[in-house]
């Protein structure tokens, strides 16, 4: 750089600062992240890292598939698959809490709905961690599965509790030709889970028959993915 004028030191003083501004402030998404830390959310503990890669590889995920998450949180299990397809998916994500669309907005993600329960899109795969609460994850998967195109797979960690409602779970599992594989312990308690529960859990598999009958499309959902500005980060409001 060669400077020769008082004018052109502080020209590139005042550059010099602004360039150190910048590099001082908190990406947007890690701050809208980093304000869940702590927070109880319902039915909110995201999927660790490689638990998801787990997931998404035993999902089969191929190019061009139409692929859905329906308990997005703030896009972990998204997230992990952008990493591990790029742009050869495109999948739809729903998530009823706000902050966490607002999450999910910020990072791009495609939001096509608040509850999984009123969506009747079909898709060729379907990767979720639902909600376990009084066992949520149950109607959640069972629903999932009616959204299958004929050929299609879903993978989805549920709870590995007992009771009768499991039970039946089961049965119903063993009829479609699912498959359950129990979890390590402490598989949501290692140093890469965002929010820690020691609750057992199991990795459930199910592909839906070729000659099954399709399901009946609505019309595509929109988008409700928005542009991210700035001030959406203030107003931030969760496979």
């Amino acid at each position: 750089m060669d400077i020769k004028t008082t004018p052109e030191l502080r020209a590139s003083l005042r550059e010099y600062h602004s360039l150190k501004s910048e590099a001082g402030k908190e990406d947007p998404i890690q701050a809208a992240e980093r304000k869940l830390v702590g927070r109880k959310i319902d039915g909110f503990f995201p999927t660790p890292k490689t638990l998801g890669k787990r997931l998404i590889e035993e999902a089969d995920i191929r190019p061009g598939m139409t692929v859905l998450e329906p308990s997005a949180g703030k896009g972990d299990l998204l997230d992990v698959m952008q990493e591990m397809h790029g742009d050869s998916v495109k999948p739809h994500a729903i998530e009823p809490h706000s902050d966490l669309r607002d999450v999910l907005g910020q990072k791009g993600h495609e939001l096509v709905g608040h509850d999984l329960l009123q969506h009747d899109q079909s898709y060729d795969r379907i990767v979720m961690n639902p909600p376990f609460e009084k066992n949520a994850d149950i109607a959640h998967v069972k629903h999932a599965h009616g959204l299958l195109n004929p050929g299609g797979r879903m993978t989805a960690i549920m709870s590995a509790g007992g009771g009768k409602q499991r039970e039946q779970f089961d049965e119903w599992l063993e009829s479609v030709g699912g498959t359950s594989e129990e979890l390590p312990a402490g598989s949501f308690a290692g140093s890469d889970a965002f929010r820690s529960t020691g609750v057992n859990t199991r990795l459930v598999t199910i592909d839906k028959s070729e000659t099954a009958a399709p399901v009946e499309r609505s019309p595509e959902p929109k988008s409700e993915r928005k542009p991210f500005t700035p001030q959406g980060v203030e107003g931030a409001q969760m496979g």
